[in-house]
């Protein structure tokens, strides 16, 4: 099988290099170059992967790449946390198709940020997808699915004026697990994708949840208004928000912006 391997973050640079060092046959790199810059760049340690194992790398949107990917004739197009929409041209061109790992599980929680909103919303399960891409985000053919339970640990958030119980696992620790699983995912399914014996899901659209790229500032909407919310609302607010890398929430005491951090 000729594969094409693209995208962002952790798990481009995790599958791509599951995918070299099992002697699969990779026959082009393509960094998005659109790497957050607190987390580990596919753009360098995919530079660094392709020249080990002799592979092209481009750099860039891969909408633009056509002809080059056309003179690879894949197989396979694989990306992970592609973030742009991909068009028809480059869609047709894989026999099988194109691939991607979305952590949402779809079709509810598609868009930005499935992962916050999931535990937002106080959802007692999410995960993350397989699947096909197609002509809009989020919307092709489900190859598989895995989720995971955000009902554990219990801590403790400590106010001013009360403690609140947290149940649950932050959107930090969801990505975390989302990341590991995400390989595994993919590493269980790529055998079928070979022999042809995938799956190939149609979405019910009627249950599609998308949130808009607008649809969170995290540096506003980290901050929480405590009067008059229940515990729950509170509970899920911060959990939402805690994603240290980037922000954690925070509420105002005393006329400073206090950050709330859940104790062990």
């Amino acid at each position: 099988m000729n594969i094409v391997v693209g995208g962002n973050h952790k798990l481009a640079i995790d599958v791509l290099s599951w995918l070299l060092n099992s002697k699969e046959n990779v026959s082009l790199i393509i960094s998005e170059n659109l790497d957050s810059k607190w987390e580990e760049s596919f753009f360098e340690q995919g530079q660094n992967l392709a020249k080990q194992f002799n592979v092209p790398f481009l750099s860039g949107d891969i909408n633009n790449f056509v002809e080059e990917i056309k003179k690879q004739s894949p197989d396979l197009l694989v990306l992970c946390r592609c973030k742009r929409l991909i068009k028809p041209s480059i869609l047709e061109i894989p026999k099988i198709g194109v691939t991607n790992i979305h952590y949402g599980m779809l079709p509810r929680y598609g868009g930005i940020a499935p992962l916050h909103w999931a535990i937002k919303n106080g959802e007692k399960e999410i995960g993350i997808t397989l699947h096909f891409m197609g002509e809009k985000f989020d919307e092709g053919d489900i190859i598989d699915q895995e989720s995971f339970s955000t009902d554990f640990p219990k801590r403790l958030l400590k106010l001013p004026d009360r403690n609140i119980p947290i149940i649950g696992i932050t959107t930090w620790e969801a990505y975390s697990k989302a990341n590991q699983l995400g390989l595994t995912l993919f590493q269980n399914n790529f055998p079928k994708l070979k022999n042809g014996t995938y799956n190939q899901i149609k979405q019910d659209l009627s249950q599609k949840l998308y949130y808009e790229k607008n649809s969170v500032n995290f540096q506003n909407d980290k901050i929480i208004n405590l009067n008059g919310k229940s515990d729950e609302e509170i509970s899920n607010h911060v959990k939402a928000f805690t994603f240290p890398p980037c922000q954690m929430p925070s509420f105002l005491n005393a006329n400073e912006y206090q950050e709330l951090k859940i104790e062990s």
